[in-house]
Order: structure tokens, then C-alpha cells, then sequence
């Protein structure tokens, strides 16, 4: 019933904080928000998101590790120490593996957000894949990098 209760109440202080991704097909479309509001946008992002890392259900947190990809692909500028602070704890002591892979990944995409290009391009992979499809995304793109820049030993 908590792991119920702690997601709704995230996702309304996602929903109500204008962090709907869907739907964003050009910069016309693309809502704006004044530098006064993202500031407040940006806290309650970072309060609701730290709200949620502290779930003892591994359900939760990777619906909080999805929610932090969602909010850096749609404010690229979005900054938190306590976040990554948060994302390095689930790495170090996440109860499963594969949540602790998803925060490495997460992690690695909200430090290197630029490196995956043009936004829009990852907000279609919102629309249409599944959670599993966009970190595997992210798996395979690190994978690339890794494997163009490797020396191989003769």
C-alpha cells in the first residue's frame, strides 16, 4: 500500500510540475517556462525525486530513475548534486542489481546528457518505447562509445 501511495504521489508532483514529455514535436509546440518558474520547478523536481529515492521498494525508485531520465531529456539544464548524490547511493546499495544498473545508466545519461544530441530525438523514444527499451538505448550507446575508443592490445 506505501509503494502504491509513494508513486501516485510522485506522479502528481511530476504531472502538476509540467514534466509531461509526451507530445513535444517542435519548438512551436514545446511549452516554455519563464527562468523564474524553473527555478520553483526545478526544487520541487528535486524535492519530489529525493521523496522518492527514500522508498524502500525498488518498484519506486525505478519509477523515480525513469522520472529523473524524463525531466533531464525535457530540461536539459536541470541540475541537482543531491540527485546525483541520491542516484550514486541506489548504484553503491540498490536491493537488486538491475535497479543498480538502471541508476548507473541514469546517472550516466543525466551527466552526459549532451553527448545523446538532439532532444527530440530521445523525447520519440518516450513516446514509443518502454522503460527497459530506453535504458537499453542507453546501454547500447555507452557500449559504442566504449568499444570506438578502446585500444586493443596486439
Amino acid at each position: 500500500m506505501k509503494t502504491i501511495i509513494t508513486t501516485i504521489i510522485i506522479t502528481l508532483i511530476l504531472l502538476f510540475g509540467n514534466a509531461t514529455v509526451y507530445g513535444f514535436a517542435n519548438d512551436a509546440e514545446r511549452t516554455t517556462v519563464a527562468d523564474s518558474d524553473k527555478e520553483q520547478l526545478f526544487s520541487n523536481y528535486e524535492r519530489s525525486l529525493l521523496y522518492g529515492f527514500e522508498s524502500e521498494h525498488s518498484s519506486v525508485i525505478e519509477s523515480v530513475l525513469f522520472n529523473v531520465l524524463e525531466i533531464k531529456t525535457v530540461y536539459p539544464e536541470f541540475e541537482s548534486k543531491a540527485v546525483e548524490d541520491a542516484l550514486l547511493n541506489v548504484i553503491r546499495n540498490g536491493e537488486k542489481h538491475v535497479v543498480r544498473y538502471k541508476a548507473y545508466l541514469t546517472l550516466y545519461y543525466y551527466q552526459n546528457q549532451e553527448r545523446f544530441g538532439s532532444n527530440y530525438g530521445i523525447l520519440s523514444l518516450f513516446e514509443t518505447r518502454t522503460p527497459n527499451e530506453l535504458y537499453l538505448f542507453i546501454d547500447l550507446f555507452i557500449t559504442d562509445r566504449l568499444s570506438g575508443n578502446q585500444l586493443t592490445a596486439r
